[in-house]
């Protein structure tokens, strides 16, 4: 996915662009207003999976559930925008975090115990 430059041969005055980028760059903030909670909403459900699976004793990461949830993920992706391997990456990193949030979970209950 190229984009292409702009020409650097001629100034370009700011007024003439700031009033079109306004427009787009507050749906591009709304958006990550959305994706932000969407992540919390998200990672209330990690500490529910983490509760459960301390309650019976199971590990944290299992490969086969994350490869199987970034192949769901990335089957979901028609790769109009965005290819298949980006969103792969990004789900990834999610994914770490997630990790990351039940970790903490699991150690806070192990050291009130």
């Amino acid at each position: 996915m190229d984009i292409e430059q702009p020409s650097s041969a001629a100034p370009v005055d700011p007024s003439n662009y700031d009033l079109e980028l306004a427009i787009p760059r507050e749906e591009i903030d709304a958006i990550d207003g959305e994706l932000v909670d969407l992540l919390n909403r998200r990672a209330k459900c990690a500490l529910e999976v983490v509760r459960i699976k301390m309650s019976h004793n199971l590990p944290i990461f299992v490969s086969s559930r994350e490869e199987a949830v970034l192949d769901r993920i990335c089957s979901l992706n028609n790769e109009e925008l965005i290819p298949s391997e980006y969103i792969r990456s990004l789900f990834q990193a999610i994914m770490k975090v997630s990790r990351g949030v039940q970790q903490k979970a699991w150690d806070n209950a192990e050291g009130s115990n």
